[in-house]
């Protein structure tokens, strides 16, 4: 056994253990090897990895080439250059290139500014015609970014000719890269390219030059921040100094803004003018991020106007501006602020973020005045309304003023007891045959939508309906006195019968909507819920058209949602009365909300040391159907050890795995055979947890005999997470690897965890 004073780096004996698994009759196991030396990354590896390239397998050779990518040696190019040439896998020459860059190979140069612009047939192998055009811009792409890695200077005409074929791809992202990565000739190109004439070229240019070197963009400054796209203005403002004549009057004169927003986004926190200066912009977002700048900084005085500005904005202006306002109104108005923003959170007509703004607002004003809304908006028909109430009354539930902490406390439990309801649910039913204001417009629109057409398909103007309509008449009075004159005749009165209009009147909805709407009044058909369990809707008719109301969402999905909610933001909320709506949620029927209600129970346990009236619950619900209660449980009862021990125990055989890991890392005084004989388990989470507990314990003997009971049984995942997590642990599965009778399972199972970790 290795001793346990090792270093942490890994020395060059286990290179030697694993390079003799490189030369493994298994071709598996030779791959296995090879991204085993890939992750220990030692130049030891790399004379037998170079061996390895001559492999048979395909798969073989291009798992050498990705371990050479992290230790091949200078002396090791010509084995990759030959690689490169020479094999036709494209994944190994893509590897191969990033090698050659790794080592800095100048010999192979004129290889890679060739690949950067042609696949070089007579000189490259390739996989198959089929393919060979799709392997090359793989490879192409590889070449570039190496020629970058390398700071190629002879390469930038190469790179610029790859860039500028028009039968290849878009190379611009990764050419500019490159350059960039280019002293003197790269940045100099780049620079050239701040003039294009074409804005996405100046805009990627300007990126790769920011990433690369900024300096050297401050001699652009005055070029870039009048360009003429916005996009490149806005990138260059990080070529500003804050003291810059330039930034006032990009604030005051720029017409985008998207690049002034920027700007006070970068410049404000330092220049207070800047900031006085935005918040007169023309526009909303620009106001905006003046007003979050400003008024983050305590010592910001505000003026008697800006307060009155900004209540108008808050009343006035679109979601943005008007929920910036809300946010720093108490600051601006002080117990002023009360009225406004209570109107705006009770106005269901405005902007959801601006009514959660205003609702979160709330809580810088006098306590008790807040409660009365909040417990309003706990009944609000929007659902990010309803749990920004919640959550503000679990903050005012832990306030030191008893008397709101109390009533915040007794608000959250009515919501866990599901003794809210929204108006809606209050609401009588409408009558069937009643006809919304809504619903009859909309039946006026469909019914004054027609179409008229003629016989022979023409569409006819409303002025040639109205003239056809007046001949018809015309001709049935001519035709009145004429029959008043003589006998009618049988053949004369069916041919009056059979007398039809030339004219046909057709309703046709302007919409798929006014189609289903034209059906509900017209059909006989009953139209359904969707819903399943829902009663078919009655049917009646008024003015001989038929109503029938779907409803669409109903009180008890509220209901369930609400208290799911409060159960959520009340897991670390003190007081007895909450523990006993958390108990009386574990107890109902419904399983989403005992699900809940446990999941809650284990979010109070980490915050908070459990009560002992909870634990009865918690032992309950070890016995419950679900395996998620049950794991829940397991895992809160773990926090009031030694409390439930025994009772956890029957878990450790539970069916489901979650719940048999949750109970080996709950139990703290477990046997360590039992521990052991887990790492057998069928689950990786089991076997995970029983891990923990042996590294833990930090016993060497116990180590040994974990990592020999997972190679035996060939859990590879297993033993990369114990190799993450102890040095120690490593170096023993590499002792085991050096067997030379060791089977073929736990030899591959050892190299995969130590290629994975």
């Amino acid at each position: 056994m290795i001793a346990e004073n090792l270093p942490p780096k890994v020395s060059p004996a286990p290179v030697d253990i694993i390079l003799q698994r490189l030369k493994a009759e298994d071709e598996v196991v030779r791959c296995a090897a090879a991204r085993a030396l890939a992750a220990l990354g030692d130049a030891a590896a790399a004379p037998g990895l170079v061996e390895a390239l001559l492999d048979e397998d395909p798969d073989v050779r291009t798992d050498a080439m990705y371990a050479l990518v992290r230790c091949a040696r200078p002396e090791d190019a010509d084995a990759l250059r030959r690689s490169l040439l020479g094999d036709p896998v494209k994944e190994v020459k893509i590897l191969a290139i990033e090698a050659l860059a790794a080592v800095k190979d100048a010999a192979s140069l004129p290889l890679l500014m060739a690949l950067s612009k042609d696949r070089c047939d007579h000189d490259v192998a390739w996989e198959d015609e089929a393919g060979m055009w799709d392997d090359w811009l793989d490879v192409q792409l590889a070449a570039i970014a190496a020629l970058g890695e390398m700071a190629a200077q002879e390469a930038v005409a190469d790179l610029l000719l790859a860039r500028d074929d028009e039968m290849g791809q878009e190379l611009d992202d990764v050419v500019f890269a490159a350059l960039a990565k280019i002293p003197e000739s790269g940045i100099t190109t780049l620079l050239s390219l701040l003039h294009d004439s074409n804005p996405r070229v100046r805009e990627q240019a300007l990126i790769a030059l920011s990433k690369a070197n900024s300096d050297v963009l401050m001699t652009q400054v005055e070029l870039l921040v009048q360009d003429s796209s916005p996009q490149v203005r806005r990138l260059a403002l990080s070529c500003l100094d804050a003291e810059s004549a330039w930034v006032g009057r990009i604030l005051r004169d720029d017409p985008s803004e998207v690049v002034r927003r920027a700007l006070v986004e970068t410049f404000a926190e330092t220049r207070r003018d800047i900031a006085l200066m935005a918040l007169e912009d023309r526009s909303e977002e620009v106001r905006s991020a003046a007003l979050e700048v400003v008024l983050s900084r305590p010592e910001f005085q505000i003026s008697a106007d800006l307060a009155a500005n900004m209540q108008a904005w808050m009343m006035t202006s679109g979601p943005v501006l008007a929920a910036t306002c809300a946010k720093f109104l108490p600051r601006a108005c002080g117990t002023a602020a009360h009225a406004p923003l209570c109107e705006i959170v009770c106005d269901a007509e405005r902007a959801v973020e601006v009514r959660i703004a205003a609702l979160r607002a709330l809580k810088d004003l006098p306590l008790d005045a807040v409660i009365a809304v909040l417990k309003s908006c706990v009944s609000d028909p929007t659902r990010q309304i309803r749990a920004s109430a919640l959550a503000s009354l679990a903050a005012l539930s832990k306030t030191e003023d008893d008397a709101v902490a109390q009533s915040a406390r007794a608000a959250l439990v009515a919501a866990i007891s599901g003794q809210f309801a929204t108006e809606e649910a209050q609401r009588p039913v409408q009558s069937v045959g009643e006809e919304s204001p809504v619903e009859a417009s909309k039946v006026e629109d469909i019914a004054s939508h027609r179409v008229t057409i003629s016989q022979d398909g023409d569409i006819l103007s409303e002025d040639e309906v109205q003239a056809q309509k007046a001949r018809e008449e015309a001709v049935e009075i001519d035709e009145r006195e004429q029959d008043r004159e003589r006998p009618e005749s049988s053949e004369s009165a069916q041919n009056s019968e059979k007398r039809e209009s030339n004219v046909i009147d057709v309703t046709f909805p302007k919409s798929t909507l006014a189609a289903i709407q034209t059906i509900a009044m017209d059909s006989d058909d009953r139209i359904v819920s969707p819903r399943s369990g829902d009663a078919p809707q009655a049917s009646s008719q008024k003015g001989g058209k038929r109503k029938r109301r779907v409803p669409v969402d109903g009180p008890d999905s509220f209901a369930m949602d609400l208290r799911l909610v409060a159960l959520r933001v009340a897991a670390d909320c003190r007081g007895d009365d909450l523990e006993q709506a958390f108990c009386d949620a574990a107890e109902v029927t419904d399983l989403t909300l005992r699900i809940a209600a446990y999941a809650t129970l284990v979010q109070r346990s980490e915050v908070l040391p459990l009560s002992e009236t909870l634990l009865p619950v918690l032992i309950k619900g070890l016995d419950d159907e679900s395996p998620l209660i049950r794991g829940y449980a397991a895992q809160a009862i773990g926090k009031c050890s030694p409390h439930g021990e025994k009772e956890l125990g029957a878990l450790l055989d539970d069916a489901d795995a979650l719940v048999r890991a949750t109970a080996l890392r709950a139990i703290t005084s477990l046997p360590g055979e039992r521990v052991l004989l887990a790492l057998r388990d069928e689950s990786s989470f089991v076997r995970q947890a029983a891990m923990e507990r042996v590294l833990a314990r930090g016993s060497s003997e116990d180590l040994a005999q974990s990592i020999a009971t997972l190679l035996e049984e060939g859990f590879s995942s297993n033993l990369a997470e114990v190799c993450r997590q102890s040095s120690k642990a490593q170096n023993l599965l590499i002792a085991a690897l050096a067997a030379q009778d060791l089977a073929r399972k736990p030899t591959l199972a050892g190299l995969e965890a130590i290629a994975s970790a």
